[in-house]
């Protein structure tokens, strides 16, 4: 399938959308404070390629705030105040990074920017439930009353957009460009929603069962055109 060939310029994730938004609005972002929910990988990232500055990641426990009880009842939201809360994957997510996220989104001007919102992805133990960001995001929208600016994640057209800027526009077809993926309400939705044909390719968290409750539910996006497994790339 040519894999062999795929350089860094054929990859894509939410992560490199997101530095690309930063990067077309520096004016705005450059040298400013970011709250980022998410991994130190994507905070380096963020830094070295975004020249903004990022804090929030790592542990934030409820220990730190209060030694006896349950209630915390004051955070710091003073000292750094920034221009924009990011929620990626965080295994460290807290009460007091909600309770951080949701009063620096209190004002309307710091932008509310999210990676994805996937519920869930595919673990080495069958049967067990990893989230994913969707319910941190989820939490925070609840609790600060926002909706998120942009989701940089399939299926919404941010990372559409990107894709398609990549390319010369004389020469993208979207009839003649295929979305393989294992999510439906990601990877198929990104590529129905968008012209695409859609496979899917039965590795992920969905099964066809799934398929079929999609179908009799009218959600049109979420099915695929066609299925497949990767045995039948590689036999």
């Amino acid at each position: 399938m040519g894999f062999g060939r795929l350089g860094k310029s054929n990859l894509l994730s939410p992560a490199i959308v997101l530095c690309d938004y930063f990067q077309r609005n520096t004016k705005k972002f450059k040298d400013q404070w970011i709250y980022l929910i998410g991994v130190e990988n994507l905070k380096t990232s963020l830094e070295q390629f975004s020249g903004v500055k990022c804090f929030g990641t790592g542990p934030d426990l409820k220990e730190d705030y209060v030694k006896d009880g349950d209630f915390i009842n004051e955070v710091d939201v003073t000292s750094k105040v920034p221009k924009a809360v990011v929620v990626s994957f965080d295994s460290h997510f807290s009460y007091p990074k909600l309770m951080k996220a949701a009063n620096f989104l209190s004002d309307p001007s710091v932008e509310f920017l999210v990676c994805n919102e996937d519920t869930t992805f595919p673990g080495p133990v069958p049967g067990m439930i990893l989230p994913e960001t969707g319910p941190w995001s989820a939490a925070i929208q609840n609790v600060s009353g926002r909706k998120p600016n942009i989701i940089f994640g399939k299926p919404h057209k941010e990372m559409a957009n990107f894709l398609k800027s990549r390319v010369n526009p004389e020469k993208f077809d979207a009839r003649r460009t295929v979305m393989f993926g294992d999510r439906l309400d990601t990877d198929m939705m990104f590529g129905k929603t968008n012209g695409f044909t859609t496979v899917w390719m039965q590795t992920g968290v969905n099964s066809v069962l799934d398929i079929e409750k999609s179908r009799q539910s009218g959600e049109i996006t979420k099915i695929p055109d066609f299925t497949c497994q990767f045995s039948e790339f590689f036999p």
